[in-house]
C-alpha cells in the first residue's frame, strides 16, 4: 500500500492526495466525523456526503483506478462505515466536472463562485467565507 498519493490534474487545475492506494488497486479516503452526525448519517441511509465522493471521484480519474472506498471513522466510539465509490459513476463524474467549471471559473474572474444560501446545506453554516461572499455587490440582489 502507499499512503499520501500525489493527485494532479493540470488540465483541470487539480492537485492534491489521495489517502492510500492498496495493492495498485483500490483507492481510500479516510473522513472522521463526530458519533451523532455519523448514526444520524447510517440511521437516515442518507450515505456518504456528495463532495466527499466528489473528492474520491477526482483521484479516481486521476489515477486512472475503476473504483475506491470511502471510509468514515466515529469520532467518538471508532465505529466505522465504508461506502464504494466507481468511477463509471456518470451522475457523480457531471457534478464532480460542474463544480470543477464552477471553481475555475470563479478563479480565472477574480470572483467567488455565489454562496450557498440554503440554510440546510452544510456549505450555508460552515463555511467561513460565507458572510463575506454574501456583502459583495455581485450577489447582492
Amino acid at each position: 500500500y502507499q499512503t499520501q498519493v500525489r493527485l494532479e490534474w493540470p488540465e483541470q487545475d487539480v492537485t492534491g492526495y489521495a489517502d492510500a492506494l492498496v495493492n495498485d488497486m483500490l483507492v481510500y479516503e479516510f473522513k472522521s466525523k463526530h458519533s451523532r452526525s455519523f448514526w444520524y448519517m447510517r440511521d437516515q441511509r442518507e450515505g456518504p456526503s456528495l463532495h466527499n465522493q466528489m473528492q474520491l471521484w477526482l483521484a479516481l480519474k486521476i489515477l486512472d483506478k475503476p473504483e475506491g472506498r470511502l471510509v468514515y471513522v466515529s469520532k467518538d466510539d471508532l465505529s466505522i462505515l465504508e461506502y464504494i465509490v466507481f468511477l463509471k459513476n456518470e451522475s457523480l463524474e457531471e457534478a464532480t466536472m460542474e463544480e470543477l467549471r464552477v471553481l475555475n471559473l470563479a478563479w480565472k474572474e477574480k470572483i467567488p463562485p455565489r454562496p450557498i444560501k440554503d440554510v440546510k446545506d452544510w456549505r450555508n453554516r460552515w463555511c467561513r467565507w460565507h458572510q463575506s461572499c454574501l456583502t459583495q455587490s455581485e450577489y447582492l440582489d
